[in-house]
């Protein structure tokens, strides 16, 4: 993981593409029927209230935010499967208690990005603009986020988020935006530092808990 795709989590985070994608990343509803698509969609549009919630809150003090985003994220966000498959093969080869700090390390640093740019919210909306079965229980939710706090006047970007049926309820998988898939940074980025390093995921570790205590703090 290097900084650029360290610099795609910010911009993530700043679009508040990473809170919609939390409050939606797992969602308790029926995936059997033709109109699972819908639900999805509809279920998104409702959750856009949750999110804003968490974001405004003026009664939480920083500490209860942080607790409340981290627990928001921790459950229900599938952080172990976008780290396993940003690490690819060299899970095989790595011991128990590698892959194990090397997931805790995965999650800091995802936890510890989204809680510090959550907490520069700065006015973001988002709305909900249509969804696409892409194969069997494999959807795509496609989304505005429009940023009046830019420089120039309103930013609007594209996002698109990777939603797959898993009985019967909903995990969100990726993120897309404008172009740019989060998963596959992410993975291109782990790669490429284990290619430089000797595939050493002690070294690949320190890295990534660096990156950790570097992300920005919103006081």
């Amino acid at each position: 993981m290097n900084y650029r795709t360290y610099s795609l989590v910010l911009a993530y985070a700043r679009l508040g593409a990473l809170s919609l994608l939390l409050t939606i990343a797992t969602v308790g509803l029926s995936c059997s029927s033709a109109s699972a698509a819908l639900s999805v969609e509809e279920y998104g549009k409702n959750i856009l209230n949750r999110r804003m919630a968490i974001l405004t809150d003026s009664s939480l003090s920083v500490p209860e935010r942080r607790a409340a985003i981290r627990e928001l994220l921790r459950s229900s966000f599938d952080v172990r499967r976008m780290a396993l498959f940003a690490l690819g093969g060299a899970a095989a080869t790595a011991s128990p208690q590698e892959v194990a700090a090397y997931l805790k390390s995965f999650e800091d640093l995802t936890i510890e990005t989204y809680v510090s740019m959550v907490e520069g919210y700065g006015g973001q909306t988002a709305r909900i603009t249509g969804s696409k079965e892409r194969a069997p229980g494999d959807y795509l939710i496609f989304a505005e986020f429009s940023d009046s706090s830019a420089s120039g006047g309103r930013k609007l970007s594209l996002v698109m988020f990777r939603v797959l049926a898993n009985g019967e309820k909903f995990s969100v998988v990726d993120a897309n935006v404008e172009g740019a898939w989060f998963g596959l940074a992410q993975r291109d980025s782990v790669q490429g530092f284990l290619a430089t390093k000797g595939a050493s995921i002690s070294k690949l570790i320190e890295h990534i808990n660096r990156l950790a205590d570097q992300a920005p703090k919103v006081n």
